[in-house]
């Protein structure tokens, strides 16, 4: 290794600025939108994930798509691209049992949880260890499928975002130190909050902003189109029950309305009893009306045809300018785009094309690749290296995992590719490892090989 030329030059080993968060009480204030900022942020998203149908169908379509890809751990990286040692290998096995064979949830599992960081921003889980003593051990802390006396990882622990109350900053570094949890009505904990120091948890984004522990969610451009849906959906429905049922109208006399103006207590009362029929009446198999049958009399006192007090229902004559369903399609678009995720709505209208749709999912598969990449820095980042030095091991000998192809390999396309390369004389088989990755990827069974087989 070349020697440090020791000179005055100025190496920036302390940073100077600041990352622009803006924070105070445990919460960013980085959005703008109160809907938005905070708990009240949270259950907005939540709303949004849950009770709207192409919010749902967008994250239900990644969520299962992404849950299937298989992951690979491989072998500590060496320097200059050196082959990797038998004990580099074998702490690739030791990886592999901990994270995919031996924890009490399945990976699918976490997985589908951390994906809760796409609606969210983030998405948090508490790093539980245990010492791998067998199968048959009385604790949960010490039992395991392995008997090797190494420490594993018994769970990672989803914490809701929920649940969430604050975070806390280390005052001389600015650094994420703790997640604050609202503790749940039968928890021990005095206060209802439970503190999680940042080294026990593994916290993943959606997408990092000013390094903001709370990232931004995958759906903060998905808000104004289904906010302007929602509420246009409820007008709509209140429209459809107007016309269908009409609009409940009371005539009252007009004396009526001059003596409650002047005070009249009675005349108040009855005027506001016919307020309060007309706003509340609904045509359902409980409806029912009850009104005086008095009606106006003649200048002789004799009795006329019209009653004193009457109701009608008043409906909508002729056909509204505006085609409602247009316009919700129209923001369902608007979402769906936000995620890039346009091309699942091409069906529903005579617009688009194959190509059209193949471009767009291929830049959406694109975009979830980045996700799991996301997902997998972090496990290299924060939770391998905890449990190596758990365990005492080698840095030399760490390994690290990383997401499978998302989209299916074009077999046709694929083959093709390879009897270009073998034409142009390159020299591809026989390659095991590339062959039954080659027959796997096209659904077939495994290849056996006789002893002496080329």
């Amino acid at each position: 290794m070349a020697e440090i030329s020791k000179t005055n030059m100025d190496i920036p080993f302390v940073p100077v600025g600041w990352g622009g968060l803006n924070k105070s009480t445990g919460v960013t204030n980085e959005e703008f939108l109160p809907e938005l900022s905070g708990r009240r942020g949270i259950e907005t998203y939540k709303q949004m994930s849950t009770n709207d149908p192409t919010v749902g169908a967008l994250l239900f379509s990644i969520e299962q798509k992404l849950k299937s890809v298989k992951w690979i751990t491989r072998t500590h990286k060496n320097i200059g691209g050196a082959p990797a040692t038998r004990e580099q290998e074998y702490a690739r096995d030791i990886l592999e049992t901990i994270l995919f064979e031996d924890m009490d949830t399945t990976w699918d599992e976490f997985i589908v949880q951390a994906l809760s960081m796409i609606p969210y921003g983030w998405s948090l889980f508490e790093v539980v260890a245990k010492r791998r003593l067998g199968p048959d051990h009385r604790t949960d802390t010490k039992r395991s499928r392995y008997n090797d006396g190494l420490i594993g990882i018994r769970s990672l622990s989803f914490r809701p975002q929920d649940t969430f109350l604050r975070w806390e900053w280390n005052k001389d570094d600015d650094k994420l130190a703790a997640f604050i949890q609202e503790a749940g009505s039968d928890n021990f904990a005095a206060g209802g909050e439970i503190k999680i120091p940042a080294n026990k948890f593994l916290l993943f984004n959606a997408r990092k902003l000013k390094n903001s522990p709370e990232g931004v969610s995958a759906l903060r451009a998905a808000y104004r189109p289904w906010y302007f849906k929602t509420n246009i959906e409820q007008i709509e429905a209140m429209g459809i029950e107007r016309d269908l049922a009409g609009l409940p109208v009371i005539k009252i006399p007009k004396k009526l309305m001059a003596d409650a103006h002047a005070g009249d207590e009675n005349a108040r009362a009855a005027v506001a009893s016919y307020q309060t029929t007309v706003r509340d009446l609904r045509m359902n198999s409980q409806s029912g009306l009850l009104l005086p049958s008095d009606p106006f009399p003649n200048n002789d006192g004799s009795p006329t045809n019209i009653r004193q007090v009457e109701m009608e229902l008043l409906s909508a004559s002729g056909r509204h300018n505006l085609d409602m369903e247009e316009v919700i399609r129209r923001y369902d678009r608007s979402i769906a785009r936000s995620m890039l995720a346009d091309f699942l709505l091409l069906g529903d209208s005579d617009r688009g094309s194959y190509a059209l749709s193949k471009n767009k999912s291929d830049f959406f598969l694109s975009g979830l690749t980045g996700w799991l990449d996301s997902i997998a820095k972090v496990i290299n980042r924060d939770l391998i290296p905890r449990v190596w030095a758990w365990n005492g091991f080698s840095p030399d000998t760490m390994p690290y995992v990383v997401p499978g192809d998302i989209a299916p390999y074009d077999i046709s396309e694929l083959g093709k590719f390879f009897k270009d390369l073998s034409s142009a004389g390159a020299a591809i088989f026989p390659n095991e490892s590339l062959e039954r990755e080659l027959v796997e990827s096209a659904g077939l069974s495994p290849l056996h090989r006789e002893e002496g087989d080329l």
